[in-house]
């Protein structure tokens, strides 16, 4: 029953009918093979480890397994799917919409759970994920404020969304995910083009920044655990979770300790009395299946990156590559290998890069390649496609 369960809610079963859809009518095209071959073989390993398990974890492994399934699966179609400008804008500005909608029932109240430290979580979530989806929002609104030829009430509507994602991020008291979103404010800067180009993204990326550092300043909460992190080293039970972690991967570097297994010795080691997270995407791997498993997951993390970096040719690119640069540094304090909004970032990565090398290279409009890519932009927010 327990494997059942990941089919309990109505979202699942239509998940998969949707999969099946879209398999069905050739809306899946092949991945590239690097890719295919590394997930594969993180799951070629996943499976010979359980070998070795506790027969009693049995049920959890198989349920890790099926989540990571499906999300390489919903991957695949995301990458499928993304083919040109038009698709990428509608998923940014949904994202940004949802983000924002989540705020609003966060800040209000109404879908507000307070937490130990007065942190304030939402729909029952950690309040490290919830400031998690807050900075995507909010760096996706500021990618939405730089694309071009958009009408008013898009442009208006992301300087609306941004202070108010914001503040909401502020509210979890989440140093994890202030520190993401810096990396993502960062990676606007990052970006060639002319010299004013330059300067009005590095202006649109350090407003916000600035934004976010007078908020926490003004929420006390949030300057404390900051101040303690900074100034004293402090960052909560991570101090006796990444030694005691590093510990484990030297102890069975190349096998790791297995699905499950890794995290209840983690648990046992901290006399936590029961599993214990490693609080890190990477020691989580390590731990899990060591240099056996991980390093095909790391070569499909890299590829997926080097596909953000390259897409910063297309101004949606640049949105994307900040979204996918705060959620690897995001996994540094937190695991999200089964986090939906990671694994879109990485998607839409992939098939950015795969189309900005596209419009570099089609000679259809006949334009030299700078031109092509920032003319080829989305007709979603014109008249003609309304």
């Amino acid at each position: 029953m327990g494997v059942l369960e990941q089919f309990s809610s109505l979202s699942k079963p239509f998940g998969l009918l949707f999969a099946l859809l879209a398999i069905g009518l050739g809306q899946a095209r092949r991945l590239d093979r690097a890719v295919a071959w590394s997930l594969w073989a993180y799951i070629a390993v996943y499976i010979g480890s359980t070998m070795f398990q506790d027969p009693s974890y049995s049920t959890e492994i198989i349920k890790r397994l099926i989540q990571f399934v499906q999300l390489s699966v919903s991957f695949w179609l995301i990458v499928s799917n993304v083919k040109d400008r038009s698709r990428a804008r509608t998923v940014v500005l949904t994202l940004m919409l949802a983000c924002t909608l989540a705020a609003v029932l966060h800040l209000t109240g109404f879908a507000a759970n307070h937490v130990h430290d007065s942190r304030v979580a939402a729909f029952n979530d950690n309040p490290n994920d919830t400031g998690y989806t807050m900075a995507i929002g909010a760096l996706c609104a500021i990618g939405i404020s730089m694309w071009r030829d958009i009408p008013v009430w898009a442009r208006r509507l992301s300087y609306l969304s941004l202070p108010i994602t914001l503040l909401s991020l502020v509210t979890t008291g989440s140093r994890g995910a202030t520190m993401a979103f810096v990396v993502g404010g960062i990676a606007y800067t990052l970006v060639g083009g002319t010299l004013p180009n330059r300067i009005r993204r590095l202006a649109l990326a350090m407003i916000p920044l600035l934004v976010l550092g007078f908020l926490v300043v003004r929420t006390e909460q949030s300057k404390n655990r900051l101040q303690s992190t900074f100034l004293e080293g402090q960052v909560g039970p991570r101090q006796q979770i990444f030694p005691t972690a590093v510990e484990m991967v030297l102890e069975k570097p190349i096998t790791g300790w297995g699905p499950v297994t890794h995290l209840q010795v983690l648990g046992d080691r901290l006399s936590f009395g029961g599993e214990r997270d490693t609080h890190n995407l990477y020691l989580w791997l390590l731990t899990e299946v060591g240099l056996l498993g991980s390093v095909p997951f790391f070569l499909f993390l890299w590829i997926c990156m080097r596909g953000g970096w390259r897409s910063r040719a297309c101004i949606e690119g640049s949105c994307i590559n900040a979204v996918l640069l705060a959620g690897l540094a995001m996994n540094i304090t937190g695991t999200y290998r089964n986090s939906k909004l990671f694994w879109l970032s990485l998607a839409l990565a992939l098939s950015l890069s795969k189309l900005c090398k596209r419009l570099e290279t089609h000679d259809a409009l006949g334009l030299d390649s700078k031109e092509k890519i920032h003319q080829g932009h989305s007709r979603i927010f014109t008249s003609r496609s309304v």
